[in-house]
């Protein structure tokens, strides 16, 4: 009997650390989706460190297929020439979806394209259902009443009317530049 608690309590540590482990690799990857691209550093340990250096944010949505992160976007753009040049392009925030089931990420705010569209279509109905019935939607950082209407939109009055369910990171990022 002892024997058995002991397997018990050593494959629930083996699986928690699996998700932490998981849920680590998922935010570096989300990361990975907010690089700039502008800017060239002289190594790569730099690039990653910039990646690393990012906030992320579990956006507490209640659906258990998904993990939703707000990811803040805090770079500098290095050019490397005859001299450093650094330009701290800005901040702004990202927010990406993770489907656990298919292994897909989802742009829903910041991007230049947004993967709306996926995302809805990767949906159950029932998914569907409780993220429309949240009374407001925009105070888990996602405005999903806004990204349903933009999804039911047809492809010509996306392209007229644009895409504001959030700002544009493009839009907000600037280079400042500092050389050295």
């Amino acid at each position: 009997m002892r024997y058995l608690f002991y397997v018990i309590c050593i494959f629930n540590t083996l699986q928690i650390s699996a998700q932490v482990d998981m849920l680590e690799l998922i935010e570096f990857k989300a990361k990975l989706l907010t690089t700039s691209r502008y800017g060239m550093t002289d190594a790569q340990s730099k690039i990653l460190e910039n990646i690393s250096k990012q906030e992320v944010e579990h956006l507490k949505v209640p659906l258990d297929r998904f993990v939703f992160l707000k990811i803040r976007f805090d770079q500098t753009n290095d050019q490397i020439r005859t001299r450093t040049v650094s330009a701290w392009i800005g901040s702004c925030d990202y927010y990406v979806a993770y489907n656990y089931e298919n292994s897909k990420f989802y742009r829903l705010g910041g991007f230049d394209s947004e993967d709306v569209s996926e995302f809805f279509r990767d949906l159950r109905s029932e998914e569907l259902i409780k993220l429309l019935d949240i009374e407001n939607t925009a105070s888990y950082g996602i405005d999903f009443l806004c990204l349903k209407k933009y999804n039911d939109l047809s492809e010509r009055k996306k392209r007229r009317r644009g895409y504001n369910c959030s700002k544009l990171c493009s839009d907000e990022l600037s280079n400042t530049l500092t050389v050295h």
